[in-house]
């Protein structure tokens, strides 16, 4: 799956300020498969992006920047103890 699915997913995602949007909107939105969107969205996911799947409702990702990861949270909760 191409990197550029997984940020023009976040970048949907993250437009749509919290509100799902269906799988369906978003594959014809990104011209992907909608198991291109769920393979996505897991991957996010794994990257420890906030990313909510629910049935008959679509996906859409919590509160919070969805650039800044829980790693990168750490790491710099981490720096700034140091």
């Amino acid at each position: 799956m191409a990197s550029t699915t997984r940020q023009a997913l976040l970048q949907a995602l993250s437009a749509a300020e919290g509100a799902y949007i269906s799988g369906q909107q978003l594959a014809q939105q990104l011209g992907v498969s909608r198991a291109a969107v769920h393979k996505a969205a897991a991957a996010l996911t794994a990257q420890g992006y906030a990313l909510e799947a629910a049935s008959r409702r679509g996906y859409r990702l919590l509160g919070g920047d969805p650039f800044c990861t829980e790693a990168d949270i750490t790491s710099c909760t981490q720096a700034c103890l140091n």
